[in-house]
């Protein structure tokens, strides 16, 4: 079974999920850790870009996308996988998963992971933390119309994980 554990784009819990489900002996893999899956591309020349791991990117500038080769020869040598990430292009393989799984939380806890992210400096930039919270929305309205399974994920990870796993029963 493949599952997609996912969210929109920062700040949603998908990477400490991730963590606790390789801490159970599950199949479960970062999509940021995957070599060549995920790259940032220019919106408006689609050149690829280099955003170093300290720098908060800036999503009205610069998208992360998935590539469709490394991602179908993931899924075709692991025959049960939970994939945990996002990319601006992740709507367009919710089909090649046998489950998508959309991590929710608040707005306010959002903000709130956003701003205590150590590797990022999103208390410097208000303005990209709102418009991270407003693709919110937007990502959970696409996914439901794709019959994604919207999770709450404002709870233990432990609990959230433990959800998960029962998915892929």
């Amino acid at each position: 079974m493949h599952m997609l554990v996912t969210g929109d784009q920062i700040g949603h819990g998908a990477s400490t999920v991730c963590s606790t489900l390789q801490g159970l002996n599950k199949p479960a893999f970062d999509s940021d850790f995957i070599e060549g899956l995920a790259g940032w591309l220019d919106l408006n020349n689609h050149a690829t870009v280099t955003i170093a791991g300290s720098q908060s990117p800036d999503i009205r500038k610069f998208g992360k996308f998935w590539s469709e080769t490394v991602l179908q020869d993931l899924l075709s040598t692991h025959k049960n996988l939970v994939l945990c990430g996002e990319a601006d292009n992740q709507l367009n393989y919710y089909r090649w998963f046998d489950g998508v799984i959309v991590l929710d939380i608040p707005p306010h806890e959002q903000a709130r992971h956003l701003h205590s992210r150590a590797e990022h400096d999103y208390d410097n930039n208000p303005e990209l933390v709102e418009l991270i919270i407003r693709k919110r929305a937007q990502l959970l309205s696409a996914s439901r119309s794709l019959g994604a399974t919207i999770m709450n994920a404002n709870r233990p990870v432990r609990d959230v994980s433990n959800d998960i796993i029962r998915h892929l029963k």
